[in-house]
């Protein structure tokens, strides 16, 4: 059996920088777990103003804003739910080693419902920077001594959980 980490990180986030913040936070995880080599100068998200580095494989690139285009379209299909949850597998490649699981969990927030609740975030793309410092910091706890991962797969919730046991072969999470 593999040794397996679940990190999780809960967020609120304004539904106009949905798109952008799940981009942001998905190229950091897959950036620092996959070892991609030499990477492209960090970019600025627009929206933001947020400089982070995006995968340089643009297979991954396009992975990552294909599920990024789901899930929004998921929500956009249920707005009342206000909530998304992905997951981001990760993995050494080799049987019975290592494996992380990241649940991404974003409470979604509009213009409404950010001046009824109890958040004191005046100008929500303040909340950005402060997410990415908790995923970074999580990134490289070190207690979390993380192996280099070769293989990766992105999921939204509700699908398939079968995906993961494929995806890791003889791996079952507990």
């Amino acid at each position: 059996m593999a040794n397996m980490i679940r990190p999780s990180l809960k967020f609120s986030v304004l539904d106009a920088h949905l798109k952008e913040t799940l981009e942001i936070i998905l190229h950091t995880i897959l950036f620092n777990r996959l070892g991609l080599g030499e990477s492209d100068p960090p970019i600025r998200e627009e929206l933001l103003g947020f400089l982070f580095f995006r995968c340089p494989n643009e297979t991954i690139r396009n992975e990552v804003t294909n599920r990024v285009e789901q899930a929004i379209a998921k929500y956009a299909k249920h707005p009342q739910h206000r909530q998304i949850i992905m997951r981001v597998l990760l993995h050494t490649g080799k049987e019975n080693t290592f494996a992380e699981q990241w649940s991404l969990e974003a409470q979604i927030l509009n213009q409404e419902s950010l001046a009824q609740s109890q958040y004191s975030i005046t100008d929500p793309s303040e909340n950005v920077p402060r997410i990415i410092l908790d995923l970074v910091g999580q990134l490289n706890d070190p207690l979390q001594k993380v192996p280099p991962m070769c293989k990766h797969k992105i999921s939204l919730d509700g699908e398939d959980e079968s995906l993961f046991s494929q995806f890791l072969g003889l791996f079952r999470p507990s």
